[in-house]
């Protein structure tokens, strides 16, 4: 697993919703997800920890593996924790 440096944080998206309702929606219609779920950060991050689901900046971050390597500014707000399947 990747260690973030500094005030950095890695993420994976949350998944993207593919029906609401009794509706499905086409792909071509799904809207790029800005929810993510923290998975790692670096030693400076203050706000937010492991497991919070927070929102992003629409084009934040760097593809890294698996998930998305940010700096912790391009975090919008903090949802809350992931509920634990």
């Amino acid at each position: 697993m990747l260690q973030p440096l500094k005030s950095n944080v890695i993420v994976r998206r949350a998944e993207a919703v593919e029906q609401v309702g009794s509706i499905l929606i086409p792909p071509t219609a799904r809207t790029e997800q800005v929810e993510a779920i923290v998975l790692a950060v670096g030693p400076a991050v203050a706000e937010v920890k492991v497991n919070d689901r927070v929102i992003l900046a629409k084009y934040a971050g760097t593809n890294v593996g698996d998930g998305l390597l940010l700096p912790e500014s391009d975090i919008l707000a903090v949802i809350g924790p992931d509920p634990q399947p």
